[in-house]
Protein backbone atom coordinates (compact mmCIF):
# COMPACT_ATOMS: atom_id res chain seq x y z
CA UNK A 1 0.00 0.00 0.00
CA UNK A 2 1.28 3.43 -0.94
CA UNK A 3 -0.21 6.72 0.21
CA UNK A 4 -0.37 9.55 -2.31
CA UNK A 5 -1.09 13.19 -1.45
CA UNK A 6 -3.20 14.45 -4.36
CA UNK A 7 -3.73 18.01 -3.16
CA UNK A 8 -2.51 20.31 -0.42
CA UNK A 9 -5.35 22.63 0.58
CA UNK A 10 -2.99 25.08 2.24
CA UNK A 11 -1.91 25.91 -1.32
CA UNK A 12 -4.91 24.90 -3.47
CA UNK A 13 -8.59 25.84 -3.57
CA UNK A 14 -10.85 22.82 -3.05
CA UNK A 15 -13.76 24.37 -4.94
CA UNK A 16 -11.63 24.71 -8.07
CA UNK A 17 -10.51 21.08 -8.09
CA UNK A 18 -13.82 19.58 -6.93
CA UNK A 19 -15.32 19.06 -10.46
CA UNK A 20 -12.42 16.82 -11.48
CA UNK A 21 -13.41 14.36 -8.77
CA UNK A 22 -17.17 14.93 -8.65
CA UNK A 23 -17.42 14.18 -12.37
CA UNK A 24 -14.69 11.55 -12.46
CA UNK A 25 -14.06 7.92 -11.55
CA UNK A 26 -13.53 8.74 -7.89
CA UNK A 27 -15.50 8.35 -4.67
CA UNK A 28 -15.15 10.49 -1.56
CA UNK A 29 -16.25 9.61 1.94
CA UNK A 30 -19.50 11.57 1.70
CA UNK A 31 -20.42 9.59 -1.46
CA UNK A 32 -19.81 6.16 0.06
CA UNK A 33 -23.19 6.02 1.90
CA UNK A 34 -25.01 6.65 -1.40
CA UNK A 35 -23.06 3.84 -3.10
CA UNK A 36 -24.05 1.55 -0.21
CA UNK A 37 -27.71 2.59 -0.42
CA UNK A 38 -27.61 4.20 3.03
CA UNK A 39 -27.65 7.93 2.24
CA UNK A 40 -30.61 9.93 3.50
CA UNK A 41 -30.30 12.40 0.62
CA UNK A 42 -28.86 10.59 -2.40
CA UNK A 43 -29.54 7.23 -4.06
CA UNK A 44 -26.98 5.27 -6.12
CA UNK A 45 -28.86 6.21 -9.30
CA UNK A 46 -28.93 9.93 -8.44
CA UNK A 47 -25.22 9.93 -7.59
CA UNK A 48 -24.41 8.21 -10.89
CA UNK A 49 -26.51 10.66 -12.91
CA UNK A 50 -24.65 13.54 -11.26
CA UNK A 51 -21.26 11.98 -11.93
CA UNK A 52 -22.18 11.33 -15.56
CA UNK A 53 -23.28 14.95 -15.91
CA UNK A 54 -26.93 14.16 -16.75
CA UNK A 55 -28.15 15.79 -13.52
CA UNK A 56 -26.58 18.85 -11.89
CA UNK A 57 -25.20 18.65 -8.38
CA UNK A 58 -27.35 20.60 -5.91
CA UNK A 59 -26.30 24.20 -5.25
CA UNK A 60 -25.56 24.71 -1.56
CA UNK A 61 -24.34 28.31 -1.96
CA UNK A 62 -27.70 30.08 -1.60
CA UNK A 63 -27.99 31.60 1.90
CA UNK A 64 -31.78 31.70 1.52
CA UNK A 65 -31.95 27.90 1.80
CA UNK A 66 -31.91 25.77 4.94
CA UNK A 67 -29.25 23.42 3.55
CA UNK A 68 -26.81 26.35 3.23
CA UNK A 69 -27.06 27.05 6.95
CA UNK A 70 -26.99 23.37 7.90
CA UNK A 71 -23.68 22.94 6.06
CA UNK A 72 -22.31 26.28 7.32
CA UNK A 73 -23.12 25.47 10.94
CA UNK A 74 -21.47 22.07 10.60
CA UNK A 75 -18.33 23.64 9.13
CA UNK A 76 -18.26 26.40 11.76
CA UNK A 77 -18.61 23.92 14.62
CA UNK A 78 -16.02 21.44 13.32
CA UNK A 79 -12.90 23.09 14.85
CA UNK A 80 -14.70 23.61 18.17
CA UNK A 81 -15.79 19.97 18.29
CA UNK A 82 -12.27 18.81 17.42
CA UNK A 83 -11.06 20.76 20.46
CA UNK A 84 -13.76 19.10 22.56
CA UNK A 85 -12.65 15.73 21.21
CA UNK A 86 -9.04 16.40 22.26
CA UNK A 87 -10.24 17.07 25.79
CA UNK A 88 -12.63 14.11 25.90
CA UNK A 89 -10.17 11.62 24.39
CA UNK A 90 -7.12 13.15 26.11
CA UNK A 91 -5.10 13.01 22.90
CA UNK A 92 -3.72 15.48 20.37
CA UNK A 93 -5.67 15.73 17.11
CA UNK A 94 -4.25 17.15 13.89
CA UNK A 95 -6.27 18.40 10.92
CA UNK A 96 -4.59 17.26 7.68
CA UNK A 97 -5.37 19.74 4.90
CA UNK A 98 -4.85 17.17 2.18
CA UNK A 99 -6.77 15.09 -0.31
CA UNK A 100 -5.13 11.68 -0.18
CA UNK A 101 -5.39 8.29 -1.87
CA UNK A 102 -4.18 4.75 -1.23
CA UNK A 103 -2.84 3.28 -4.50
CA UNK A 104 -4.43 -0.08 -3.64
CA UNK A 105 -7.86 1.60 -4.01
CA UNK A 106 -7.24 4.25 -6.70
CA UNK A 107 -10.87 5.37 -6.91
CA UNK A 108 -11.13 6.20 -3.19
CA UNK A 109 -10.20 9.75 -2.18
CA UNK A 110 -10.11 11.05 1.37
CA UNK A 111 -10.19 14.36 3.23
CA UNK A 112 -10.22 13.79 7.00
CA UNK A 113 -11.64 16.02 9.73
CA UNK A 114 -8.83 14.95 12.05
CA UNK A 115 -6.35 12.25 13.04
CA UNK A 116 -5.31 11.45 16.61
CA UNK A 117 -1.68 11.15 17.58
CA UNK A 118 -2.31 7.49 18.50
CA UNK A 119 -3.70 6.57 15.07
CA UNK A 120 -7.48 7.05 14.95
CA UNK A 121 -9.37 8.89 12.21
CA UNK A 122 -11.72 11.50 13.70
CA UNK A 123 -15.01 12.30 11.98
CA UNK A 124 -17.10 15.19 13.35
CA UNK A 125 -20.87 15.09 12.88
CA UNK A 126 -23.67 17.48 13.80
CA UNK A 127 -27.27 16.44 13.30
CA UNK A 128 -30.88 17.26 14.11
CA UNK A 129 -32.24 14.17 12.36
CA UNK A 130 -34.40 12.22 14.83
CA UNK A 131 -33.46 8.80 13.47
CA UNK A 132 -29.74 9.50 13.72
CA UNK A 133 -30.11 10.99 17.19
CA UNK A 134 -31.98 7.88 18.35
CA UNK A 135 -29.21 5.66 16.94
CA UNK A 136 -26.56 7.71 18.74
CA UNK A 137 -28.45 7.63 22.02
CA UNK A 138 -28.51 3.82 21.74
CA UNK A 139 -24.76 3.83 21.18
CA UNK A 140 -25.12 2.81 17.54
CA UNK A 141 -23.34 4.40 14.58
CA UNK A 142 -25.94 5.68 12.07
CA UNK A 143 -25.52 3.72 8.84
CA UNK A 144 -24.79 6.88 6.85
CA UNK A 145 -21.92 7.73 9.20
CA UNK A 146 -20.71 4.14 9.36
CA UNK A 147 -20.14 3.78 5.62
CA UNK A 148 -18.37 7.14 5.40
CA UNK A 149 -15.97 6.01 8.12
CA UNK A 150 -15.62 2.60 6.48
CA UNK A 151 -14.56 4.36 3.27
CA UNK A 152 -11.90 6.33 5.16
CA UNK A 153 -10.36 3.13 6.51
CA UNK A 154 -9.32 2.24 2.95
CA UNK A 155 -6.62 4.88 3.48
CA UNK A 156 -3.27 4.18 5.15
CA UNK A 157 -1.19 6.63 7.23
CA UNK A 158 1.04 9.09 5.35
CA UNK A 159 3.77 11.66 6.03
CA UNK A 160 4.83 9.87 9.21
CA UNK A 161 1.74 10.99 11.13
CA UNK A 162 1.37 7.54 12.66
CA UNK A 163 3.80 4.64 12.62
CA UNK A 164 1.53 1.82 11.54
CA UNK A 165 0.38 0.01 8.41
CA UNK A 166 -3.21 1.10 8.97
CA UNK A 167 -5.30 3.38 11.18
CA UNK A 168 -6.78 1.91 14.37
CA UNK A 169 -10.29 2.88 13.31
CA UNK A 170 -12.70 5.80 13.27
CA UNK A 171 -13.92 7.83 16.24
CA UNK A 172 -17.12 9.74 15.50
CA UNK A 173 -17.70 12.91 17.51
CA UNK A 174 -21.46 13.47 17.27
CA UNK A 175 -23.16 16.66 18.48
CA UNK A 176 -26.95 16.93 18.42
CA UNK A 177 -27.37 19.33 21.36
CA UNK A 178 -25.02 22.28 21.86
CA UNK A 179 -25.83 22.29 25.58
CA UNK A 180 -24.61 18.72 26.05
CA UNK A 181 -21.35 16.86 25.81
CA UNK A 182 -20.78 15.35 22.33
CA UNK A 183 -21.13 11.60 22.00
CA UNK A 184 -18.14 9.48 20.95
CA UNK A 185 -18.83 6.38 18.82
CA UNK A 186 -16.17 4.00 17.57
CA UNK A 187 -15.60 1.79 14.54
CA UNK A 188 -12.47 -0.29 15.09
CA UNK A 189 -10.24 -1.49 12.29
CA UNK A 190 -10.89 -5.15 13.16
CA UNK A 191 -14.66 -4.62 13.12
CA UNK A 192 -14.35 -2.85 9.76
CA UNK A 193 -12.09 -5.55 8.30
CA UNK A 194 -14.29 -8.43 9.47
CA UNK A 195 -17.74 -6.97 8.78
CA UNK A 196 -17.67 -4.08 6.31
CA UNK A 197 -14.54 -3.94 4.15
CA UNK A 198 -15.45 -6.67 1.65
CA UNK A 199 -18.93 -5.32 0.93
CA UNK A 200 -17.66 -1.73 0.71
CA UNK A 201 -14.86 -2.54 -1.74
CA UNK A 202 -17.19 -4.67 -3.89
CA UNK A 203 -19.88 -1.99 -4.09
CA UNK A 204 -17.45 0.84 -4.78
CA UNK A 205 -15.53 -1.09 -7.46
CA UNK A 206 -18.83 -2.08 -9.09
CA UNK A 207 -20.04 1.53 -9.02
CA UNK A 208 -16.83 2.82 -10.63
CA UNK A 209 -17.02 0.13 -13.36
CA UNK A 210 -20.62 1.18 -14.09
CA UNK A 211 -19.49 4.81 -14.25
CA UNK A 212 -16.76 3.95 -16.75
CA UNK A 213 -19.32 2.03 -18.85
CA UNK A 214 -21.95 4.77 -18.55
CA UNK A 215 -24.44 2.39 -16.89
CA UNK A 216 -27.01 3.54 -14.32
CA UNK A 217 -27.69 1.52 -11.15
CA UNK A 218 -31.17 -0.02 -10.88
CA UNK A 219 -33.87 2.40 -9.78
CA UNK A 220 -34.96 2.10 -6.15
CA UNK A 221 -37.61 3.74 -3.98
CA UNK A 222 -35.42 6.56 -2.68
CA UNK A 223 -36.91 10.03 -2.86
CA UNK A 224 -33.93 11.33 -4.84
CA UNK A 225 -34.40 8.56 -7.44
CA UNK A 226 -38.00 9.69 -7.92
CA UNK A 227 -36.81 13.26 -8.47
CA UNK A 228 -33.96 12.22 -10.77
CA UNK A 229 -36.25 10.22 -13.05
CA UNK A 230 -38.51 13.24 -13.57
CA UNK A 231 -36.00 14.55 -16.12
CA UNK A 232 -36.93 11.75 -18.51
CA UNK A 233 -39.21 12.83 -21.34
CA UNK A 234 -41.81 10.48 -22.84
CA UNK A 235 -40.77 8.60 -25.95
CA UNK A 236 -43.02 7.61 -28.84
CA UNK A 237 -45.40 4.68 -29.29
CA UNK A 238 -46.02 1.77 -26.93
CA UNK A 239 -44.94 -1.83 -26.38
CA UNK A 240 -46.64 -4.98 -25.18
CA UNK A 241 -46.23 -5.80 -21.51
CA UNK A 242 -43.57 -8.40 -20.70
CA UNK A 243 -43.49 -10.64 -17.64
CA UNK A 244 -41.10 -8.19 -15.92
CA UNK A 245 -43.50 -5.30 -16.48
CA UNK A 246 -46.46 -7.28 -15.15
CA UNK A 247 -44.52 -8.47 -12.10
CA UNK A 248 -43.53 -4.89 -11.19
CA UNK A 249 -47.13 -3.73 -11.70
CA UNK A 250 -48.38 -6.49 -9.38
CA UNK A 251 -45.76 -5.70 -6.73
CA UNK A 252 -46.64 -2.01 -6.97
CA UNK A 253 -50.33 -2.62 -6.26
CA UNK A 254 -49.51 -5.03 -3.43
CA UNK A 255 -47.23 -2.42 -1.86
CA UNK A 256 -49.84 0.33 -2.27
CA UNK A 257 -52.43 -1.84 -0.51
CA UNK A 258 -50.05 -2.34 2.42
CA UNK A 259 -49.16 1.36 2.38
CA UNK A 260 -52.85 2.27 2.72
CA UNK A 261 -53.25 -0.16 5.61
CA UNK A 262 -50.19 1.18 7.46
CA UNK A 263 -51.08 4.81 6.78
CA UNK A 264 -54.53 4.28 8.26
CA UNK A 265 -53.03 2.52 11.28
CA UNK A 266 -50.50 5.32 11.81
CA UNK A 267 -53.24 7.96 11.42
CA UNK A 268 -55.41 6.10 13.94
CA UNK A 269 -52.60 6.09 16.52
CA UNK A 270 -51.82 9.79 16.04
CA UNK A 271 -55.50 10.74 16.16
CA UNK A 272 -56.00 8.81 19.42
CA UNK A 273 -53.02 10.61 20.95
CA UNK A 274 -54.40 13.98 19.80
CA UNK A 275 -57.76 13.09 21.34
CA UNK A 276 -56.12 12.15 24.65
CA UNK A 277 -54.13 15.39 24.66
CA UNK A 278 -57.31 17.37 24.04
CA UNK A 279 -59.10 15.58 26.88
CA UNK A 280 -56.18 16.27 29.24
CA UNK A 281 -55.64 19.81 27.92
CA UNK A 282 -51.88 19.40 27.29
CA UNK A 283 -49.67 20.20 24.32
CA UNK A 284 -46.95 17.66 25.01
CA UNK A 285 -46.56 14.10 26.21
CA UNK A 286 -42.90 13.84 27.17
CA UNK A 287 -40.96 11.47 24.98
CA UNK A 288 -44.05 10.67 22.87
CA UNK A 289 -45.55 13.60 20.96
CA UNK A 290 -46.36 17.31 20.98
CA UNK A 291 -48.59 19.85 19.25
CA UNK A 292 -47.13 22.96 17.65
CA UNK A 293 -48.05 25.62 15.10
CA UNK A 294 -46.10 26.64 12.02
CA UNK A 295 -46.53 28.81 8.97
CA UNK A 296 -46.73 26.95 5.67
CA UNK A 297 -47.04 28.08 2.07
CA UNK A 298 -50.62 27.90 0.83
CA UNK A 299 -50.89 27.72 -2.96
CA UNK A 300 -54.65 28.25 -3.00
CA UNK A 301 -54.36 31.39 -0.88
CA UNK A 302 -51.70 32.83 -3.19
CA UNK A 303 -53.84 32.17 -6.27
CA UNK A 304 -56.84 33.90 -4.71
CA UNK A 305 -54.72 36.94 -3.73
CA UNK A 306 -53.30 37.21 -7.27
CA UNK A 307 -56.81 37.09 -8.71
CA UNK A 308 -57.88 39.88 -6.35
CA UNK A 309 -55.13 42.20 -7.62
CA UNK A 310 -55.51 41.24 -11.29
CA UNK A 311 -52.20 39.40 -11.53
CA UNK A 312 -53.58 35.93 -12.24
CA UNK A 313 -51.38 35.68 -15.36
CA UNK A 314 -48.40 35.14 -13.04
CA UNK A 315 -49.79 31.72 -12.16
CA UNK A 316 -49.57 30.52 -15.76
CA UNK A 317 -46.15 32.13 -16.25
CA UNK A 318 -44.77 30.13 -13.31
CA UNK A 319 -45.95 26.75 -14.59
CA UNK A 320 -43.60 24.25 -16.22
CA UNK A 321 -44.10 20.93 -17.92
CA UNK A 322 -43.30 17.87 -15.85
CA UNK A 323 -43.28 14.21 -16.86
CA UNK A 324 -45.62 12.25 -14.60
CA UNK A 325 -45.91 8.51 -14.13
CA UNK A 326 -49.30 6.79 -13.95
CA UNK A 327 -49.75 3.13 -13.00
CA UNK A 328 -52.75 1.26 -14.44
Amino acid sequence: MTAVVLHDFTKENFEKIRPKYSLGAFLGGSEAPAVMGESSSTSPLTLMMRKLGTEPYPDFSNPNTDIYWIIKRGNDLEPLLLKDAEEMLNVEITKPNNMVMNTEYPWAIHNFDGITKDGWIVEVKTTQAARKINDVKRGEIPKEYLWQGAHYLLMCPWNGMYQGSHFKGVKYIVCFDLQRKPVVLELSYSDWENNFKEQLVHNEKTFIKMFEDGVLPPADGHESTTESLKVYTPGEGEIAALDTHLRLQREYHEAKDKEKEYKEKAASCSNKLKQLMEEQRVKKIRGVCSLYTEERFNKGLLESRLKEIGQVHLIDECKKKNTRFRMQ
